[in-house]
């Protein structure tokens, strides 16, 4: 098994040979809803549990997304209803985080310039 972290990337054109392959700091990839009461899928951030975790440039992508393919909708009551869900990111190191996380995340790793106590995706990108 090779150790990314100890890797260091090497490009001469832009003139880095000591780059990290991984951050050192964590940092936001994309928007994610958890879907908790749906049937458990294999591949899952590793803190989550149960359920399915839906990923897409904004939270509004990934509802469409839900709708489209399972013909399900983000509500927790209702007809064709996803059941419990929860809105949030997914990070770079695999775990799903809740939005006032996510605003700590963002903040500390420069993805955002004003420091916020919860973030929406629009924030970011």
């Amino acid at each position: 098994m090779i150790e990314i972290q100890n890797q260091l990337s090497v490009n001469p054109e832009v003139g880095n040979s000591t780059k990290p392959l991984l951050a050192e700091v964590p940092y936001l990839l994309c928007s994610a809803i958890w879907y908790k009461d749906l049937p458990t899928m294999r591949l899952l951030p590793k803190n989550c549990d149960k359920g399915i975790v839906l990923c897409g440039w904004r939270h509004g992508n990934i509802i469409a997304q839900m709708q489209a393919t399972m013909g399900l909708r983000t509500v927790i009551h209702g007809k064709n209803s996803a059941g419990k869900y929860e809105q949030g990111f997914l990070t770079n190191d695999n775990r799903f985080v809740e939005r006032v996380e996510a605003a700590e995340i963002a903040f500390k790793s420069g993805q955002i310039k004003v420091e916020k106590t919860y973030l929406f995706s629009e924030d970011v990108w």
